[in-house]
């Protein structure tokens, strides 16, 4: 697997409002060749990826470059502004005000950010390669310490401002996996790629310790406001207003930072010991799944809600088993998914809290991939209310698994086309929830990570190939 940005300049035409086309066995020859007219003298199939983002999943938006869909990921412009909305939602959730001329600081700091990271991305995508490298001589430096900035003071600002600092290290270390990438087209020496693999080893390293000492006064900090609670003796539950706020908070917690600890904290043993760029895959994408208040009330989810990241994590390999984990209780409207297990070809991960009371039972459900046949993981979805009620994966051959009984009729799906799959899944625990209220599950969001695939674009472009050769 390789990190792949492509330049604007190919020897390609495509139509617009093109449809998805699934990478099978039964490859839509009508398809493909209605919509793309293929260049013989295309040899190179990663070329070809110019057309095949064209058809992949509407989530992942082609610009140009890894930076050009974090982006637009991250600051969509037709959406209300992003940071705002964490701004209400830390008012809401810990009723602890930001102070207005700090926050003004914060926005035109990201608003600089944004301006700047896009200028490059602009001219890289655009094969300006001259006019990229002078913006990449500012960046790299203008970069170093910014992610100190993003530490928001105040005793539960720190960790409730947690996944704007998260998203602002991603699309530094995004920034430089670019940088290397490009590094022939940059014209960058070999001692100019070292400096900055040792800022990707660093940055990361600090972020890594930030964010795991910040994890430890969050859960100080919920355990204490629930023992409050439950003793009756807080000063200020008024400003929690009921228990379902505590939760609520744990999850905004949870599904925005937890799950870059755990991306990051897979390739930390990499980053001090090998050359990143060669040790690290790049995730595209993790969806957060959590529930909203209404009323002091919990309700479902109204459509999606998505945590976009993209941040470098250790090389995934191939998925070759999946496994989700039902707790049954002793009624089924109780039952629900707590756990998955992932089988790399190189590890295996167990995410979600496998440590369940004798009384209560785990049923697993397993699915293998055939790699001889090149089966990989390319959906995942769930269904939820408090918690995720039900989830699902499959794989790109049509085999599925399930876990849970609840069918909510909110539902999201991640589902990728070619030439992405999914080789990360986390599953964020809430011990505390189970500690606490003894809720008897413990999966309280899904994220996954999408990477770009060589193989499958490959196989892809191959085919799209013989389909235009044989008009």
């Amino acid at each position: 697997m390789i990190l792949l940005s492509l330049v604007s300049k190919l020897d390609i035409k495509t139509q617009t409002n093109l449809k998805s086309v699934p990478m099978n066995d039964k490859f839509d020859s009508t398809a493909a060749s209605s919509a793309v007219t293929y260049h013989p003298a295309i040899e190179n199939p990663l070329v070809a990826t110019g057309i095949i983002l064209q058809f992949a999943a509407d989530f992942i938006p082609y610009v140009g470059g890894i930076i050009s869909t974090v982006i637009a990921l991250l600051w969509p412009k037709s959406q209300e502004d992003a940071w705002t909305q964490i701004k209400e939602k830390v008012k809401a959730l810990v009723n602890e005000e930001i102070d207005n001329e700090e926050w003004n600081v914060l926005k035109d700091l990201v608003d600089e950010f944004e301006d700047k990271v896009s200028e490059f991305s602009q001219a890289l995508s655009a094969g300006n390669y001259e006019s990229a490298k002078i913006v990449y001589s500012t960046l790299t430096v203008y970069f170093i310490g910014i992610d100190e900035r993003f530490k928001i003071q105040g005793q539960t600002l720190g960790y409730t401002f947690a996944p704007l600092y998260c998203t602002t290290v991603s699309l530094i270390l995004a920034f430089r996996l670019e940088v290397i990438q490009h590094a022939s087209q940059l014209k960058l020496d070999q001692e100019l790629i070292d400096t900055e693999n040792t800022r990707i080893r660093n940055l990361a390293l600090t972020a890594i310790d930030y964010i795991e000492k910040i994890t430890e006064t969050h859960e100080k900090y919920v355990i204490d406001k629930l023992s409050q609670q439950n003793a009756g003796d807080s000063a200020d539950n008024k400003n929690m207003k009921s228990i379902n706020n505590i939760f609520q908070f744990n999850q905004y917690y949870l599904t925005n930072v937890v799950i870059f600890s755990q991306i990051w904290g897979q390739f930390k043993q990499h980053i001090m010991t090998s050359n990143p760029i060669i040790a690290l895959t790049f995730p595209g994408m993790a969806a957060g799944i959590f529930y909203k208040i209404q009323n002091d009330q919990p309700v479902a989810l109204d459509g999606a809600e998505l945590a976009t990241i993209i941040t470098p994590a250790s090389e995934a390999a191939v998925i070759t088993a999946a496994t989700l984990y039902d707790t049954i209780e002793f009624s089924d409207e109780y039952v629900r998914p707590t756990a998955a297990k992932v089988v790399y070809t190189d590890h295996q991960d167990n995410m979600g809290y496998f440590g369940r009371p004798n009384d209560l039972q785990v049923a697993p459900h397993a699915i293998d991939f055939d790699e001889n046949d090149y089966d990989y993981l390319n959906s995942i979805s769930a269904s939820m209310f408090e918690f995720v009620g039900r989830a699902t994966v499959t794989s790109a051959k049509g085999t599925s698994i399930s876990a849970g009984k609840q069918n909510d009729p909110d539902v999201m799906t991640l589902k990728l086309e070619c030439p992405y799959r999914i080789a990360l899944i986390y599953v964020p625990d809430d011990e505390i929830g189970y500690d606490y209220l003894q809720s008897g599950h413990q999966m309280s969001g899904i994220a996954c990570g999408v990477v770009y695939d060589n193989t499958l674009s490959a196989a892809y472009a191959k085919a799209a190939q013989r389909q235009w050769m044989a008009k």
